[in-house]
């Protein structure tokens, strides 16, 4: 049974996959989104990784860089909806929002946010897209500081 079909991922705390490759990235949110109580059950740098270490961690939800090397977010997110169709997918880029809104329609993604966002942002758009939003309707808010300084 999956978190999100039974809405309770928010009461024993969401399973996330942290998909960047800046390691001081993955680290800064791994540490943002346990201290809120989500569960980190792998990182990856790059899409292919992704793919693994979603099989192998069944997250409920990924939080994918959109520009990686060897397989970009776009390319990983195809992929993984196809392996996986019920785990979620969030997209995340230091880019524009009409490429980042390109990219999240592109791919199938459940939404997509601009990096930069407060703590509090992206625990909540992670939260809000396990509960059962539909796709593409987690905003890319625009935001001050490193995920992890808020």
């Amino acid at each position: 049974m999956s978190y999100a079909s039974t809405g309770t991922a928010a009461m024993v705390g969401l399973r996330v996959l942290v998909v960047d490759d800046c390691e001081p990235m993955r680290e800064r949110v791994r540490w943002a989104l346990e201290r809120a109580g989500m569960t980190v059950v792998g990182e990856a740098a790059d899409g292919a990784e992704a793919l693994s270490q979603a099989a192998a961690g069944r997250p409920d939800v990924v939080l994918m860089d959109l520009h990686m090397p060897r397989m970009d977010g776009i390319q990983a997110t195809r992929m993984l909806r196809l392996r996986q169709p019920g785990t979620r997918v969030v997209l995340w880029t230091g880019e524009s929002d009409e490429q980042l809104a390109s990219a999240v329609r592109d791919s199938g993604a459940d939404g997509g946010l601009l990096k930069g966002i407060r703590t509090v942002e992206l625990v909540a758009a992670l939260r809000s897209v396990c509960d059962g939003c539909q796709q593409g309707s987690v905003s890319a808010p625009r935001g001050t500081g490193t995920p992890a300084a808020s």
